[in-house]
């Protein structure tokens, strides 16, 4: 179920649960593209559920906290998607156009 409150953290630690399931998938070295792809995905949906939007709602150390999860799941995005864009040439193109930018 879908939850537009980007300040709910129940959305996003199901976001962050499926996060470690990926990586936990991709340690034990599954080849899958798919599980590629989704690993991308979940970190591209986490870091927009860090962007900063309504940031009156946070103190400044949440918003600081805030930033640096939005930053960090940015890179962890991009990297990903560079990494299928090597693995799936065919589609180099369209995983760069899917590379997250900053909001701050």
């Amino acid at each position: 179920m879908a939850n537009p409150d980007l300040g709910s953290t129940k959305a996003t630690n199901n976001l962050r649960t499926a996060k470690a399931m990926t990586d936990r998938a991709d340690s034990l070295k599954m080849k899958s593209l798919y599980l590629k792809v989704l690993r991308a995905e979940i970190c591209r949906e986490l870091n927009s559920r860090y962007a900063p939007v309504d940031l009156w709602r946070f103190t400044d150390q949440q918003a600081a906290e805030r930033k640096k999860k939005h930053l960090y799941y940015m890179e962890l995005a991009n990297k990903y998607y560079d990494e299928l864009a090597v693995l799936d040439s065919a589609n180099a193109y369209d995983y760069q156009k899917l590379q997250v930018k900053s909001d701050y």
